[in-house]
């Protein structure tokens, strides 16, 4: 007989399905031994029972079971009777197990949803993307009560793990059986990692200060907890190791629902949270390692690009110690080297704006802002001797939302203070040169980013303003795209990626849409452009599934008499900041890969109206961008000021959107729909139509069905995830 390794190094005697069969022929064993004991019971109430032809147990008519009784007690015994004994005591032993076991399984459910409450109580207290002082505060009573149940709970089940796998077969619960241990695992390991961490935090939440510390405070602090945390770790590894092993299809629906929706976003949080901290001291240079350089890229929305803007001015930050060092930003023109030879432009740049090779201003061209951080990094390093360990990008929009936690600062050389209603207009205020800007040898146009950038540092470091607003407005500008990071860390690379705040052009299941905006105008023109779009797809013939895209513009700019690409004469008061103009745009969508062009209604823009006088006859382009996963089309857009402009799209769509859902008639249509950065709020309307005969089991909130017609109308402010579910006769 072979040995087969079912854990470790732990033995089993045969394999998965070898088990299966023997739980199957198990379970018609016991049927056999139940009726034999039924029919023992009715020869031993003296009703004769006749033999049948195949054999069953019984007396035979002319017996009297007195006679046999009699030959019983003098000396006699019968093999038939002896063997009835048996059945019936094996009967009564399996009977009186199945009570026991009865009364067991009602009392670990009873503790199964006390666990569940205790959780959800937990839950509440740690929701939202960041807890308050006083939430955390009451976390330890909560987190002891389930600490208690839960223990219950593993002292009720764990001496019976060994018999899990054999009741695999059991209906309805069989799942859970087998899986005992790992599903126990799972939950004892997360607490076990959840009590580490949350002791090893307590001290200072006794004192208030998790939230006021310094960076280099808090850094010294992760510091000094890294055996404890690294501890928290090995648990945290066990629970995901369990949790590997377990097959949700085969649990039952209550605790499959509980594992997918409960545990495994918990799991998540979990996972990333104890990467941040045990990774962050290395990141703020207070390893052997030394310092860490991060490459900031201050993007301008008004001039919209892929990644969220323009590169208007990029600067550097040393980080040693968890000590931040001086911030200073230059214009974007400052990186370039001519001593050093360039990468070809992507063809776009090359054609609509005469730029034949990537500079550094441009490297946020590519939407996918792994390849952007890459190609900006690179282009750094022509005009500085020193690598970076990472590149962070971020909008306007962050810094707005920063100015209304941090107040109103004063900024050097300006008579009011900056605040998040006005620095807009000062920002923009401040590229026009005063009469003394031009007296002096070292103004540029983006000085005044220095300055605003210092005013705010030096009120965030001084203790003013609490980290707890500011981390969570860093986490909302990552969830909306206002912010991008990436970081020279494989474990900071996993969470970023996990977490989708990594920039990355991701299609995931089902369908999959994003829609981008690149401004080719050489201007600020976003700041007045609206944009919306309407997604509308045909599922009605369930294998050729079909989908249709208008994309909407409107140039809310003053009308202009004609497009002019280069040499333009701005409008008075805009010479460093020109708004009003035409909107030149190369539009890109991105649907899943296997996607075809069915159709399109591009636009026709006249030779004159383009920098290189090249007429567009109206195209669409078949990108090839090398992102996993997705397929790229583009064309050229071009809008006078006052005009409205709607581009449409036509595709066939891959038959692998609609998703079946295991044992049932259902199918799933999922769709995706990525934001891109930079933006805010862009109106957009989702149609789903659904076969006339199809039953419509669920569909998102806020939606409307009308004769199997869904409508779907929302604003664009995170990525969107929208499911549809339905079944066919």
């Amino acid at each position: 007989m072979m040995d087969f390794d079912l854990m470790s190094s732990e033995l089993k005697v045969a394999d998965n399905h070898m088990l299966s069969d023997s739980c199957q022929k198990g379970s018609q064993h016991l049927m056999e031994i139940i009726l034999v004991c039924k029919k023992y019971l009715s020869g031993a109430m003296l009703k004769p029972m006749k033999i049948s032809k195949d054999h069953d147990a019984g007396f035979r008519a002319d017996e009297d079971p007195r006679i046999d009784g009699e030959k019983k007690r003098a000396g006699g015994s019968s093999p038939r009777k002896g063997r009835r004994y048996i059945h019936m005591a094996v009967v009564l032993g399996i009977i009186a197990l199945l009570v026991l076991g009865g009364l067991k399984a009602v009392k670990v459910r009873r503790l199964i949803s006390l666990v569940r409450q205790d959780l959800a109580g937990v839950q509440e207290i740690t929701s939202g993307p960041l807890p308050r002082m006083e939430q955390l505060k009451v976390l330890d009573s909560e987190l002891d009560v389930l600490r208690n149940d839960f223990s219950k709970l593993k002292a009720e089940t764990e001496s019976f793990y060994w018999l899990g796998p054999l009741l695999g077969w059991s209906p309805v619960y069989g799942g859970e059986l087998s899986s005992i241990r790992d599903l126990v695992t799972v939950a004892d390991s997360m607490l076990a990692c959840a009590d580490i961490v949350y002791q090893t935090n307590l001290p200072l939440m006794d004192k208030d200060e998790l939230y006021s510390l310094g960076p280099a405070q808090l850094t010294d602090l992760l510091l000094q907890a890294q055996p404890q945390l690294l501890n928290a770790q090995i648990r945290l590894d066990d629970a995901l190791a369990a949790r590997s092993r377990l097959d949700p299809d085969q649990l039952s629906p209550e605790v499959r629902d509980l594992l997918i929706a409960d545990v495994d976003p918990l799991i998540m949080l979990m996972q990333d949270g104890l990467a941040v901290a045990i990774d962050l001291p290395r990141l703020m240079g207070a390893t052997n390692e030394g310092p860490k350089t991060y490459l900031l890229l201050l993007q301008n929305e008004d001039e919209l690009r892929p990644t969220g803007g323009f590169i208007t001015a990029a600067g550097t930050l040393l980080i040693e110690d968890g000590r931040l060092g001086k911030l200073k930003f230059q214009s974007s023109e400052f990186f370039d080297n001519w001593d050093r030879p360039y990468p070809v432009a992507p063809w776009q740049l090359s054609q609509y704006m005469n730029s034949r090779v990537l500079t550094f201003r441009d490297t946020n061209w590519f939407t996918h802002y792994p390849t952007a951080a890459l190609y900006a990094e690179y282009l750094y390093s022509y005009s500085n001797s020193h690598s970076v360990d990472g590149v962070i990008a971020f909008d306007q929009r962050m810094l707005i939302e920063t100015l209304r936690v941090t107040g109103p600062v004063a900024v050097e050389d300006v008579s009011y203070l900056i605040d998040a209603e006005n620095v807009t207009a000062y920002m923009r205020a401040a590229k026009k040169p005063s009469a003394a800007d031009l007296a002096g040898d070292d103004w540029n146009n983006k000085i005044f980013i220095n300055k605003l950038a210092q005013a705010l540092f030096t009120k965030v470091l001084s203790g003013e303003v609490s980290w707890e607003p500011l981390v969570a407005v860093m986490l909302k500008s990552l969830e909306e795209r206002h912010l991008l990071l990436q970081f020279d860390s494989y474990a900071m690379t996993a969470v970023l990626d996990r977490r989708h705040w990594d920039g990355a052009v991701r299609p995931g299941d089902g369908d999959f849409l994003m829609v981008v905006d690149s401004n080719i105008g050489f201007n600020k023109t976003n700041a007045v452009v609206e944009s919306g779009f309407a997604y509308d797809v045909d599922l009605t013939d369930l294998q050729s599934p079909t989908a249709s895209l208008a994309v909407f513009h409107k140039n809310n700019a003053a009308t202009i008499p004609l497009c002019k690409h280069w040499n333009k004469v701005r409008v008075p008061g805009e010479e460093e900041y020109p708004i009003t103009d035409c909107y030149w745009d190369y539009l890109r969508i991105y649907k899943k890969a296997g996607t075809e062009l069915a159709g399109a209604a591009p636009q026709f823009v006249p030779d004159g109206w383009m920098i290189l006088r090249q007429k567009e006859q109206g195209r669409v382009d078949v990108l090839s961008e090398e992102i996993e996963g997705v397929q790229g089309f583009g064309t050229l857009k071009v809008l006078m000021g006052g005009e409205s402009l709607s581009t449409g799209f036509e595709f066939l769509l891959p038959e692998d959107i609609l998703d079946s859902m295991p044992g049932s008639s259902k199918l799933n249509y999922h769709l995706k729909v990525q934001k891109q950065p930079g933006t805010s709020g862009v109106p957009i309307s989702i149609r789903i139509h659904l076969p006339k005969n199809a039953v419509l089991e669920s569909m998102p909130g806020g939606a409307v069905n009308q004769d199997n017609n869904i409508l779907f109308e929302t604003s664009l402010r995170t990525d969107l995830e929208f499911d549809v579910t339905f079944s066919m006769p």
